[in-house]
């Protein structure tokens, strides 16, 4: 009498042989066709669960992953919030850009981009925000750029444009001391000769002398605005950003000379003081200056003999 058990085994050898025949065409092969693809499932499941492990490892010896926009400047963006981010490698500290110009204007222009997570940027200091107000995101090529030239304008009182006799001159702008940025478009103006100069006034207080494209502050301890002319001058006032827009020059102001006032040598059989100025005039040629220092007689130019 076959038992149950008996029963059940012959059922899964009879199933086993039934299997094999379909699959193989040979019902008493010695391996079940079905092992190969149980054993692959299994290799399957341990080699994934040993790659999530390693990653799950991986991850807490260097949270945050992506860390290469750290050697040198990037432009880093985060590609789940979109935030731009200005890294330049010196101060440890990303700082906000404002627009994509900007960042080539500060990081060069082969800055790469890098599309981090925002676990990247966890845990890095955030500084300021940089870059330029309202500057273009999008950069036009070389062959769209505009030649034209750039006019800063400045009017004085009464709208009135300043002049280098401090008489004002009629400029059709009403508002006292407003400043125009005039890019591309001809202008209507005239350029200021280049042996002449304006006086104008900085918001703090500040005289300037506007010479070929420079500002030039003027030394009011050694009263340089008369020496070159200008005691009886108005000084303009002008805004900040007219300032900015010229090329920063030397301070006018007389030249040190130790031991000024002090008894120099004879000179053509004349006393002499330490300080003094001596202009040597050639027929058809320019005058030349000269400075009595303790030492001897140097050199001086034109305006250095002005501001003496």
């Amino acid at each position: 009498m076959q038992s149950k058990r008996d029963q059940v085994q012959a059922h899964s050898f009879m199933m086993g042989r039934l299997s094999s025949g379909l699959l193989t065409a040979s019902p008493d092969a010695p391996e079940s066709p079905l092992g190969r693809t149980t054993r692959g499932v299994v290799f399957g499941l341990l080699f994934t669960v040993l790659i999530g492990a390693g990653t799950v490892v991986y991850g807490l010896l260097r949270p945050g992953g992506n860390d290469g926009w750290r050697d040198g400047p990037h432009l880093v963006v985060n590609r789940e919030t979109g935030a731009r981010y200005l890294w330049t490698d010196t101060d440890g500290v990303l700082h906000p850009v404002r627009n994509y110009t900007s960042a080539r204007l500060i990081g060069g222009s082969d800055l790469p981009t890098e599309d981090v997570g925002t676990a990247s940027l966890r845990g890095v200091p955030v500084g300021g925000a940089v870059g330029i107000p309202g500057a273009p995101d999008g950069l036009p090529a070389a062959g769209q750029l505009d030649g034209g030239a750039w006019n800063m304008c400045v009017t004085g009182p009464d709208g009135a444009g300043p002049s280098t006799s401090g008489t004002p001159t009629s400029s059709g702008v009403e508002k006292a001391g407003a400043t125009t940025l005039v890019a591309g478009a001809p202008v209507d103006a005239t350029a200021i000769a280049a042996d002449r100069g304006v006086l104008v006034r900085g918001p703090d207080g500040t005289r300037y002398l506007v010479w070929r494209g420079s500002r030039l502050p003027l030394d009011e301890k050694s009263d340089a605005r008369t020496a070159l002319g200008y005691g009886s001058v108005s000084a303009a006032p002008v805004s900040a950003a007219f300032l900015d827009a010229l090329a920063p020059g030397p301070a006018l102001r007389s030249p040190d000379v130790p031991g000024r006032g002090g008894e120099g040598p004879e000179l053509g059989g004349e006393a002499t003081r330490v300080g003094q100025v001596f202009e040597v005039s050639v027929p058809g040629g320019a005058s030349t200056y000269h400075l009595l220092r303790e030492e001897g007689l140097v050199p001086l130019t034109r305006l250095g003999a002005a501001l003496v």
